[in-house]
């Protein structure tokens, strides 16, 4: 396996959504901030996921929405006591 380029490894970055900067606090740290072409790209993306999350609940009731949730909750506070 070949090994990797920095730049390989932040394709945000590399697709101009995201630029890092280092951190005034800590030397060491990179942080990743979105660019005005980034903030556009999760502004779609989230207007697609409420979208699709609408169809996806359409002719639920919120009263029904509340029990599966209290049901995923128990299923998984169960499944981290294993």
């Amino acid at each position: 396996m070949a090994p990797h380029s920095p730049r390989d490894q932040f394709p945000l970055t590399n697709a101009r959504l995201a630029r890092r900067r280092p951190s005034e606090r800590d030397r060491r740290a990179r942080l990743l901030y979105l660019t005005n072409a980034g903030e556009r790209f999760m502004s779609d993306l989230n207007e697609r996921a409420n979208v699709l999350r609408d169809e996806m609940l359409k002719g639920l009731e919120d009263e029904d929405l509340e029990v599966a949730l209290r049901v995923f909750e128990q299923v998984m506070e169960n499944a981290t006591r294993r």
